[in-house]
């Protein structure tokens, strides 16, 4: 019995989530008989009892969740019809039987009592109980609450027996223009529920007012002014997508990498290049303009990795690999995102260093690229002959068979590496 109880309260005002009284490994009493007390003073709602009907009718949701969602536009109705069967009641009690009229008093505070309950739950309370929910919009209970408060207002006004709701309005905020014919604890009720009103109020107004989007601008530095450097990278890295069909590269979010957020290091002593690196931007008109990117010379690699640092900014190493494990080493002891050209390193102890628990470590925030890896691969067609035949196209083979052995620069000591061609017709 007392299961189903538990049940029919869970269906009609949801039960809080035990994780919103057990903290870590012990109960908060307090939490938890205060948000008990609150879904049982739901259960008295009759507007739960319509959400209940309503989704025990249309059955549950079994493709997006367990239950049937209750559109906002019905919480507003009811509070529309409520308003408006009060606002009757305020005209017509005063001049009610007075044996009616008590019963009409109760009714109206019933319905007041009704939506404070569901002004404080839905803007205040239920972020602290239910683990997890959704709405329609942002600015769902904050357009709601001016309905609820007509309620309350309209229903204690019938309650106290007044024939204007100024007053009690009055009360509510702490207006001084006008007062209510009530009693002292009444005023100080009024009064203590108008400030909680008007923290709740600001709060959600805070989290429900539409944020301004501002477009992100990716601030990126390049250390390297080479001919990759200025004839592939600086020109990938502004190019906009198109959106072409042919177009490879996706963001998953829109990012703009202006050119004034790239920032380009180089040594002085090392670099033949000239003060900045013209870019040609594509417009998106069509036409294409020239812009210059400024080249910031340093004369110590240390310099250079303390300018990136004092930014923290994601980096991309573009220098000789001779000097490729110094700065990704140095990048990666200060936190900072990076990416290195291959081959990363050209000296036999870095090597090994790479190949350890060490070397792991130090590419948790890096990676290892190479974005011309077909040119690269171009002399291994060299010893390649090609041939067709029933005008079909077949994928080259070596001179000397289907299969063969070339040789790999390696650091330490040649080495070969088997490659097999299949024929395709």
């Amino acid at each position: 019995m007392a299961r189903r109880i538990s049940t029919l309260i869970n269906k009609v005002a949801k039960l809080p989530a035990r994780e919103s009284y057990l903290w870590d490994e012990h109960t908060s009493l307090i939490a938890a008989v205060l948000f008990h007390v609150v879904t049982l003073l739901r259960v008295l709602s009759l507007l739960q009892w319509l959400k209940f009907a309503y989704r025990h009718y249309y059955g549950k949701d079994h493709a997006f969740q367990k239950r049937t969602n209750f559109h906002s536009f019905y919480t507003e109705v009811y509070f529309l019809v409520v308003v408006a069967a009060l606002t009757c009641l305020l005209h017509w009690v005063p001049t009610a039987d007075p044996t009616v009229a008590p019963a009409l008093r109760g009714v109206a505070f019933y319905f007041a009592i009704e939506s404070v309950i569901w002004t404080t739950y839905y803007l205040f309370f239920r972020q602290f109980i239910e683990r997890s929910f959704t709405i329609y919009h942002h600015a769902e209970y904050f357009l709601a609450f001016p309905l609820a408060l007509m309620v309350q207002v309209l229903g204690l006004a019938i309650y106290l027996k007044l024939n204007s709701v100024t007053g009690l309005f009055a009360l509510l905020f702490n207006l001084n223009y006008a007062q209510a014919a009530v009693s002292d604890p009444w005023k100080a009720g009024l009064a203590l529920l108008g400030v909680f009103y008007v923290v709740v109020l600001l709060a959600n107004l805070r989290d429900a007012f539409p944020k301004t989007v501002v477009k992100p601008i990716t601030a990126i530095a390049i250390i390297g002014a080479g001919d990759v450097v200025r004839r592939r990278l600086l020109p990938a890295l502004v190019s906009p997508l198109t959106g072409k069909s042919d177009q490879t590269r996706v963001r998953t979010e829109p990012v703009e990498i202006n050119r004034k957020a790239i920032r380009v290091f180089d040594l002085a002593a090392f670099s033949a290049a000239g003060p900045t690196i013209d870019l040609t931007i594509q417009l998106p008109n069509g036409r294409s303009v020239k812009r210059p990117v400024r080249i910031k010379y340093e004369r110590h690699p240390q310099e250079i990795v303390a300018e990136i640092a004092s930014n923290l900014v994601p980096t991309i190493i573009a220098t000789p690999p001779d000097s490729h494990f110094y700065y990704l080493s140095m990048l990666s002891l200060q936190g900072i995102r990076f990416a290195v050209e291959k081959p990363i390193s050209v000296f036999e102890p870095e090597i090994r260093t790479l190949g350890s628990a060490a070397g792991e470590a130090l590419f948790e925030q890096g990676f290892a690229m190479s974005y011309y890896a077909l040119e690269k691969a171009l002399p291994s067609t060299l010893p390649c002959s090609f041939w067709s035949a029933s005008n079909a196209v077949r994928a080259p083979t070596f001179a000397n068979g289907p299969k063969t052995r070339i040789w790999v620069a390696c650091i330490t000591r040649p080495r070969s590496t088997p490659l097999r061609f299949c024929k395709r017709c």
